[in-house]
């Protein structure tokens, strides 16, 4: 470790994070979040910063040709269980390759370690058919921020 200057006064440096002795992490890190749908060839990609009790989390899902995304509403996991007594907000962006884009919002409920989405024209929770019917090289981008 090496000291450095801080609120709290000391930084140790790891190969992935600054984090002070208060537990503040100061650097994004990856994480590899579950989802409700099967991969298949497609990607999925999450990192976070937790920053004291906030955490903001984005996750990118790429369609391959044998993504499925089943019928359920699509979850995905998060890094910490959300502790607040509200729940954390964030947006989605979803690209219908070479057709349209849409958006809503991201949320996870207080002590979920989940987040699920709203459709903003819909006003439905996203599925197999909503906000789109999902195929290969449709993307889905999402940033939330909740607390632990």
């Amino acid at each position: 470790y090496q000291g450095g200057n801080s609120p709290s006064g000391l930084l140790v440096y790891h190969a992935d994070a600054v984090v002070g002795f208060d537990g503040i992490t100061y650097r994004e890190l990856s994480y590899t979040p579950t989802w409700s749908g099967t991969l298949g060839d497609g990607t999925l990609t999450g990192q976070y910063t937790r920053i004291g009790n906030r955490v903001d989390v984005t996750i990118r899902l790429l369609w391959g040709s044998t993504t499925s995304h089943g019928a359920a509403t699509q979850t995905f996991n998060l890094p910490y269980t959300n502790n607040s007594t509200n729940p954390g907000m964030g947006s989605y962006w979803a690209n219908d390759f070479g057709t349209s884009v849409r958006s809503g919002v991201a949320l996870v409920a207080p002590s979920g370690t989940a987040l699920s989405m709203v459709d903003a024209a819909a006003q439905t929770t996203v599925s197999n058919t909503v906000p789109q019917t999902w195929a290969n090289q449709d993307e889905l981008y999402i940033g939330l921020t909740y607390f632990v």
